[in-house]
């Protein structure tokens, strides 16, 4: 509906503190007007006449009806996260939020005790999404967090370990179900897993644009994690080791058949 179109969009601009929309007004594919919308302005001006370049017979009023009170909607969200927070306190845990279509009443369910029902389904379910948010939390280290924000960056590494250790546990109860080893996901989860330890703080600086007027090092002099400690270093070697016995089974099939 119209409604959750507007309401989408400006959640969107809201939560990634975007200041502006564009909107890009299109007739037979081609593009006829591009107009720009303060985010404050998205509740009442997105769908206005004026601004899809639709005539209508109304008089125009000088006040925009908003199509939706956005104090409203920060005050639900606002809610809604202290019961989240209040309410979600289980680590390395899957809730599902469900609300009736036309109830008021939201209902939040823990539904990490489905991987305990011997459904392989939902054990292969609940594996990919502790990799995708693994995978989503590196994303955010690398493009969101200031370099110098060690502590966030600190306990993003932890949670994104703590993820990833949990996909691991979850594809060897899969596995134990007949469900597959898929050798191939558990590599690269091994392998995100070793990259936390080299990319952690220790190597700071490592890494990095290199000074065009200086002649580039030799291979042997060339130490990226030169910098890494050894404690770190080890468990990276573990955890890539743990990853290529992973997939030495299924490589020594496909030699075996070839």
């Amino acid at each position: 509906s119209p409604v959750c179109t507007v309401l989408d969009t400006y959640l969107d601009n809201l939560m990634a503190n975007v200041p502006q929309l564009a909107l890009l007004l299109q007739e037979q594919g081609f593009i006829q007007n591009i107009k720009f919308l303060r985010t404050d302005d998205i509740p009442s001006l997105m769908i206005h006449p004026s601004t899809l370049g639709v005539e209508t017979a109304q008089p125009t009023t000088t006040t925009n009806q908003q199509t939706f009170s956005p104090e409203l909607i920060e005050m639900n969200a606002a809610m809604l996260l202290r019961f989240l927070k209040t309410n979600c306190t289980r680590e390395n845990s899957t809730y599902l939020l469900h609300r009736t279509a036309g109830d008021t009443n939201i209902q939040l369910f823990d539904i990490s005790s489905i991987s305990q029902m011997r459904q392989r389904k939902w054990v292969w379910w609940l594996a990919l999404c502790s990799y995708r948010f693994a995978c989503r939390l590196e994303q955010l280290q690398n493009k969101v967090l200031s370099p110098h924000d060690k502590v966030t960056r600190r306990e993003y590494r932890e949670r994104q370990r703590s993820l990833l250790n949990n996909t691991l546990n979850l594809l060897e109860d899969l596995a134990d179900m007949d469900g597959g080893h898929h050798e191939t996901i558990a590599a690269a989860v091994c392998e995100h897993l070793a990259d936390t330890f080299l990319w952690s703080d220790e190597a700071e600086g490592d890494v990095g644009p290199r000074d065009s007027s200086k002649p580039a090092p030799w291979a042997s002099s060339s130490q990226p994690y030169r910098k890494v400690t050894p404690d770190c270093l080890n468990k990276a070697h573990d955890h890539l080791m743990n990853g290529i016995k992973k997939l030495t089974p299924p490589s020594t099939n496909a030699r075996a058949k070839n």
